[in-house]
Order: structure tokens, then C-alpha cells, then sequence
């Protein structure tokens, strides 16, 4: 990963802006994305696949994983590009004492090394259609296969990682960010796998009528949790105020941000697909629409039933996802920028701290 932190110009930024600024970063950083994405998309997807090709679930799962993995994903970017854009501008003497000690590290990179090659052996045997181990698609011992080889081969990219830089980690506050975030939406969409009919509708509704404004209410958990463990003064109670007070401006960007996804995710998706088809001669989607009616009920069933193409759904979405919590990221800092004169807060508070060390 780049050594050199990424830094990040405090000034006031339109949304486009935001978004603009969060490819380059992303662009910089992309080793450090690529890992964490690995992280999110391999278990989501393996988990979608088994539950959908086995289990035979609908189009409403990967919605389920989705949700549940991008707010891990984003509690895991934010604890990654914190330390980053932050790294000159924490105050002395307040960022949180952590324990710099370096553990052994031949054991570790032994059981890092056999849990990457029986967590990613396991995957593969159990995914396979042609496995030995296909018969056992209706037993438990499937599905708690596949949960321990994701269990086994998240950890071990993560301990890698964690190897590299050990100056980014996902602390208590920021892990329980996240499941503030999960539990914002969870109950209306954990009913939604459930509904049937009409009442897939009301699950929808309540999902997303309340959820939009929740999520621009309660969408800097994260950042709140990583900018309090590298220094108390970056984010107070006056914050929060100032966030709620914003909440309309937070709504029209997060629209903005969530179109550029659903764009980005698109791109991604039949760029995927038609790489699939060119280079391994599979297809998702785009080669069975000369197979299907656009307008008849085989081509819906497929849309929301393929276990391939719900696969392919969910990888391409949680790729697209940190490019746009980044932008989120930078959402927050425009906002203390023009309404809290946050850059100049700031460099009062470096300025004061380099006196203090010369004094």
C-alpha cells in the first residue's frame, strides 16, 4: 500500500466535487479498497450464491447481505482513510493511547497462512457444481461449511492487512457505529424476506420512507467514532447539533450520491458481465435475453432467482460502494467546513500543538 498518506484539502465542495475527489482517493488508495472490498464481497457473495442456488431464495436476499455488508464496508473504509486525511491534524496529547507493541509474528502468519487455505479451500469446494460435496445441498453441514470457510477466509485477509499497516484498525466505538447502522434499517428489511404479496410493498415503504432520513441523520456514526479515537476535539456534542440542523442538505446529497451509484453499479455490472461472456463464456445476463421475453414472467423470475446473476448483483454493488461512502466522508468534512469553520479550528489546533513541542 502507499506509504504517503492521502491527503485531502479542507475546503468547501459541492457534491459532484465530493464525488470527484473521492475517485482520485480512491485511485490512490486502491490497494487498501481492493483488500477491504475482498473482505465484504467474497463472504456476501458466496453466502447469496449457496442460499440462492441451494436454498432457492429471491432477489430480496442479496438486498438483506447487501445492507448488512455495506455498513460494515463502510465502517472499515472510514477506519481506513481517518488516520490518512487526519494524520497532521490530530491535537496533542488527546488522540487515544494504543498499545504499540509488536506481537510475535511466526505464529501469526502459520495460522493467517492455513486459515487463507481452509477458508478459500472450503469456499471453493463447497461452490463448485461439480463438487463431490454437491449432495449435501439440503443438510445444515453445507451452509455451516460455507459460513467457516467466509469466517476463515475474511479474517485471515484482514490479519494480512492489519500486518501492513497497523496503524489502521476498527476499534470498539467504530464496530459499534456499525451496528447502529445496521440496526437503523434491519427490522424493515429482514421483513421484507419474509412478506409476500402486498406486503412487500409495505416493507419496501417502511424501509425506505423513514430509512433516507434516518441514514442522513445517523450516516457519520462511523466517521464520528473513528474522529473521536484519533482526537477528542474533532468531533463534540456541537457536531451532532450541527448535523441535525443540516439534515435537508444531507438529504438532496445523499440523493445525489445514491444516483451515481445506482449509475456506477450499472456500469460496473454489464462491464462484468460482458467480460464473462468474452473471456469465459458465461453468461449473465445480457447473453439470455435472446433466450428470454423482456415482457414475459420467465425473464422476472430470472431477474430476481438467477444465483449467478444475484452474484454477480452483489459484487458489483459492494465494488461501486466506496467511492461513494468516500464522497459521504467528504460530504461530512464540507459540512464542518462552511458551517463550523472547521478548517481553521483545525490548524489553530495544529499551530498550538507545534508550539507546545517547541516551547
Amino acid at each position: 500500500m502507499n506509504e504517503r498518506p492521502a491527503t485531502v484539502p479542507f475546503t468547501p465542495r459541492s457534491t459532484t466535487n465530493c464525488l470527484d475527489l473521492a475517485v482520485m482517493y480512491c485511485g490512490r488508495q486502491l490497494p487498501t479498497f481492493l483488500t477491504l472490498w475482498s473482505c465484504a464481497a467474497v463472504p456476501s457473495c458466496a453466502l447469496v450464491y449457496v442460499l440462492t442456488y441451494y436454498y432457492e431464495f429471491d432477489l430480496r436476499l442479496p438486498m438483506l447481505v447487501m445492507y448488512a455488508a455495506t455498513a460494515i464496508l463502510g465502517g472499515w473504509l472510514t477506519a481506513a482513510v481517518t488516520p490518512g486525511i487526519f494524520h497532521q491534524l490530530a491535537v496533542a496529547g488527546d488522540a487515544e493511547e494504543t498499545d504499540d507493541s509488536t506481537p510475535s509474528m511466526l505464529p501469526g502468519q502459520y495460522l493467517t497462512f492455513a486459515a487463507f487455505l481452509l477458508g478459500g479451500g472450503l469456499l471453493a469446494l463447497l461452490l463448485s457444481p461439480v463438487s463431490s460435496l454437491a449432495g449435501i445441498r439440503s443438510e445444515l453441514s453445507l451452509l455451516t461449511g460455507v459460513l467457516l470457510g467466509i469466517v476463515l477466509f475474511a479474517r485471515a485477509v484482514l490479519f494480512l492487512w492489519e500486518r501492513g499497516d497497523r496503524r489502521i484498525r476498527v476499534s470498539r466505538p467504530v464496530i459499534a457505529a456499525i451496528g447502529m447502522r445496521i440496526a437503523v434499517g434491519f427490522a424493515p428489511i429482514v421483513c421484507l424476506l419474509f412478506a409476500n404479496g402486498w406486503t412487500i410493498f409495505l416493507a419496501v415503504v417502511f424501509a425506505v420512507v423513514p430509512g433516507i432520513p434516518l441514514a442522513a441523520r445517523y450516516g457519520f456514526v462511523a466517521e464520528r467514532a473513528c474522529l473521536t479515537q484519533l482526537s477528542r476535539r474533532l468531533h463534540h456534542r456541537g457536531t451532532d447539533e450541527l448535523i441535525k440542523s443540516e439534515l435537508g442538505d444531507l438529504f438532496l446529497r445523499l440523493c445525489g450520491i445514491g444516483m451515481f451509484f445506482c449509475l456506477l453499479w450499472v456500469v460496473l455490472f454489464f462491464t462484468l458481465d460482458v467480460l464473462c461472456s468474452l473471456l469465459f463464456q458465461t453468461d449473465i445476463l445480457l447473453g439470455n435475453l435472446g433466450e428470454l421475453n423482456i415482457f414475459s414472467e420467465q425473464f422476472w423470475v430470472f431477474l430476481a432467482t438467477d444465483p449467478l446473476l444475484l452474484t454477480t448483483l452483489t459484487g458489483t454493488a459492494l465494488l461501486a460502494y466506496p467511492f461513494v461512502r468516500i464522497a459521504w466522508f467528504l460530504c461530512y468534512i464540507d459540512l464542518r467546513v462552511r458551517r463550523d469553520c472547521w478548517d481553521l479550528e483545525l490548524s489553530l489546533s495544529r499551530e498550538a500543538a507545534r508550539l507546545k513541542e517547541t516551547a
